[in-house]
């Protein structure tokens, strides 16, 4: 990937950079992925969903832009991108710690008409309503060096009810999360902490800061969840995988 040209956002991240020391920098940080990550993770589809809900997209537009900033600020990693620092040779995520630098249009709520998406819209055409929108994100490769968000929270109202009924669309990198990652952001989106109790759209988690540091005995804790044979893909994709000591 250091051979990926670099759009001029990203380049400005790394301006003021000249550090080459290996940690975090003021409010520069990194996320270094796993040898296995960065052989299989390139080639994954984003993780994205499109759940409809019953209502009017303006009484909650507002709500969810902030929960989504409040999920940023716990976890500014979201808000990174995938580059290849200049001078160096491997791929990480690049973030600012206090989100103030970060990708445009993490999230974005579209207006009525823009997207021909509906409820009855069949599950093979949503690629080609979607094709001509960053809603979903793409792949690795083709968001190296880029100024693409690598999470993605959309509102696109329904084109037939769009003051009764809107789809809420979320999109991630495969290359920076698992499905269970995935998840466990998308459940802090919809929790209503507010004093009246009552839940805008759903009511399932509190936002809360994930670590997205990896493990270096990842390999180790695959095979005894998952049984040596069962968790062969790991070795045939990185062999060196560090083990911890027994």
């Amino acid at each position: 990937f250091k051979d990926y040209p670099m759009e001029p956002a990203v380049l400005r991240f790394f301006e003021d950079d000249n550090d080459d020391d290996d940690d975090c920098r003021e409010s520069k940080c990194f996320v270094e992925f796993l040898p296995s990550e960065l052989s299989m993770g390139q080639y994954s589809n984003s993780l994205t969903t499109i759940t409809f809900y019953e209502g009017d997209y303006r009484k909650i537009r507002k709500k969810l832009e902030q929960r989504v900033k409040d999920v940023l600020k716990e976890n500014a990693w979201l808000g990174g991108r995938l580059a290849v620092k200049p001078g160096e040779e491997v791929l990480k995520l690049w973030y600012d710690t206090e989100c103030k630098d970060v990708p445009p249009n993490i999230f974005t709520s579209y207006e009525p008409g823009m997207i021909p998406l509906k409820r009855s819209t069949k599950y093979a055409q949503y690629k080609d309503y979607l094709a001509d929108y960053s809603i979903v994100v793409p792949i690795a490769q083709k968001l190296v060096g880029t100024d693409h968000p690598v999470w993605k929270v959309s509102i696109v109202p329904d084109v037939v009810e769009h003051n009764t009924r809107f789809a809420i669309i979320v999109s991630q990198s495969h290359m920076i999360g698992d499905a269970h990652t995935y998840y466990k952001i998308f459940h802090m989106l919809f929790s209503d902490n507010s004093d009246s109790g009552k839940s805008r759209i759903i009511n399932t988690a509190p936002v809360e800061k994930m670590n997205p540091v990896r493990r270096a005995d990842v390999k180790y804790h695959i095979e005894k969840h998952m049984g040596v044979q069962e968790a062969s893909y790991i070795r045939k994709t990185n062999p060196n995988m560090v083990s911890p000591k027994r």
